[in-house]
């Protein structure tokens, strides 16, 4: 099955699923494999905004996910600590990651805009850090 589906194109969950349901059921196999791959999250996705809409007005529900958020950054940023161990600390990666946690964090920007500014520089950074690192 491998070797007939061409495994070296497969590379996520969906496409696995989408080379499974077209070996055994064809096309009709394909689709169904991937409605079901994506029936159970979608589920979930809807019963927590339904759920946050009959609650969402609670002070206390803010409460508790301005409480998860925080939680999710020190998570982020104790990754972030734990990889600089592992790797040499770049200037680059670490202006962006502060010029991020500064705007929106400190400034109180919204994220998507800041976001779509840094990333094109984070990438220009990583192109130019790459070329210099193989010439």
């Amino acid at each position: 099955m491998w070797r007939s589906g061409g495994s070296h194109r497969v590379s996520g969950g969906v496409n696995l699923t989408v080379l499974i349901g077209q070996r055994l059921g064809g096309g009709r196999g394909a689709l169904v494999a991937v409605v079901a791959l994506l029936s159970g999250p979608l589920a979930i996705v809807l019963a927590l905004a339904i759920a946050y809409a009959r609650v969402g007005w609670n002070p206390a529900l803010h409460a508790v996910l301005d409480g998860i958020a925080a939680a999710a950054i020190g998570l982020t940023f104790a990754t972030g600590l734990t990889l600089v161990r592992w790797r040499r600390a770049e200037i680059g990666p670490l202006t962006i990651t502060l010029a991020t946690v500064l705007c929106v964090g400190v400034l109180r920007w919204p994220m998507i805009p800041v976001v779509l500014c840094l990333a094109p520089i984070s990438i220009g950074l990583a192109l130019l850090a790459r070329r210099s690192a193989n010439a």
